[in-house]
């Protein structure tokens, strides 16, 4: 299992659909090489909310100068802000991490339906290729108006 699925819970009773409790807290601590204090569930999908709130904004322009005077400053900063202690012994580290936090944003939930559309003809394909049948999909999508022209010279 992945962070990105543990952050893009909507409620406590999904998040318990997961995984056990001490397994998702593993998970979390490895993921950002950080110290989660949960006791509970509640504890935790608060700490999952104040993670993908501090990611956002990470991401927002709001962030852009996030350090302050020194190292131990700023890293207690973004510890408080992220709601979890952040473990670096040099810029180098916390600018690492800060990194792969940014690149955790979690917009939009997973919608079966646009991952059906978008993936459908590619899984046509390859389904059709274990019956020995080999499709050409083509790169842009077929209209009405180009079957048409393709087979109509008037």
């Amino acid at each position: 299992m992945y962070i990105k699925n543990i952050l893009r819970t909507n409620n406590i009773e999904d998040l318990k659909l997961l995984a056990p409790f001490n397994e998702l807290v593993k998970i979390i601590e490895n993921e950002l090489d950080a110290k989660v204090i949960a006791t509970d569930w509640i504890s935790l999908y608060k700490t999952i909310i104040s993670i993908n709130e501090f990611i956002l904004w990470l991401n927002s322009d709001n962030s852009s100068n996030y350090k302050k005077s020194s190292f131990l400053d700023t890293k207690k900063y973004l510890s408080e802000k992220l709601g979890v202690s952040i473990k670096a012994h040099s810029w180098k580290k916390l600018d690492f991490k800060i990194d792969k936090l940014k690149k955790l944003l979690v917009l939009s939930d997973f919608n079966p339906y646009e991952y059906y559309e978008k993936y459908k003809l590619e899984k046509f394909r390859d389904s059709s290729r274990l019956e020995g049948l080999n499709i050409k999909i083509p790169d842009e999508p077929v209209s009405l108006e180009k079957v048409l022209a393709k087979y109509y010279q008037g």
